[in-house]
């Protein structure tokens, strides 16, 4: 709603940026970003001001452009002494590292199977339980409903109030396999060596530097 604050970073994918324009188009929250080190971290020198009435933190565990991985206990403490929730985008360190959302201690976790190398097109999003029975469903449909009736319906309890018509089936089971699939650690002197999109990271860190630069200008 308007007046509402959500805080997110520089490094985010568009995924974790866009969809809070939106909102803001079409609610007046504000939206805030904690800016990025000359190193590739967050800056997080000035994180209490920019808590300062945040309702939501929404950051990449690991960043997609510059494979920065971020201090989700630290930032999830910060966020729960400001009485904020905190949203994590796991897409790309789930696939990379062991995640344990009860020792991070975060209130959402959204991740994408393809980045798993399960199937496109279905992910995973997690949230504490009494976050979860209080959230109204967004769709209707077969499947999300416990009763209909004639004067209004029941939703179904947990996560199936969310799951309106019939679902991919096939999808979620191949999504279940990378899941519980061992899988290496991160080996972030191999990504270093790794080229992004074509170019090497440092080239790749250098147009991001020059597009944060002139954000910051406009």
């Amino acid at each position: 709603m308007a007046g509402d604050v959500v805080l997110v970073s520089e490094m985010e994918h568009h995924a974790n940026i866009v969809p809070w324009f939106q909102l803001r188009e079409q609610t007046g929250i504000e939206v805030r970003f904690i800016p990025t080190t000359d190193d590739y971290r967050l800056d997080l020198s000035g994180l209490d001001e920019l808590m300062r009435g945040v309702r939501l933190l929404s950051i990449t565990g690991m960043s997609n452009v510059l494979g920065t991985i971020n201090p989700i206990n630290e930032l999830a403490a910060v966020a729960h002494r400001y009485g904020a929730l905190i949203a994590v985008d796991g897409a790309q360190s789930v696939a990379h590292q062991p995640t344990d959302v009860v020792a991070l201690d975060v209130d959402f976790l959204i991740f994408t199977g393809h980045k798993m190398l399960g199937p496109t097109g279905i992910g995973v999003f997690w949230t504490r339980e009494d976050i979860l029975d209080a959230m109204p469903p967004f769709l209707g449909g077969g499947g999300m409903i416990a009763d209909v009736r004639t004067d209004g319906y029941t939703p179904a309890n947990g996560p199936t109030r969310f799951e309106a018509g019939t679902p991919p089936s096939p999808r979620r089971s191949d999504c279940t396999r990378p899941c519980s699939t061992s899988r290496p650690r991160y080996d972030q002197r191999r990504a270093t060596r790794t080229r992004i999109g074509g170019r090497r990271p440092h080239e790749t860190r250098a147009r991001f530097r020059r597009s944060c630069s002139r954000d910051r200008t406009e």
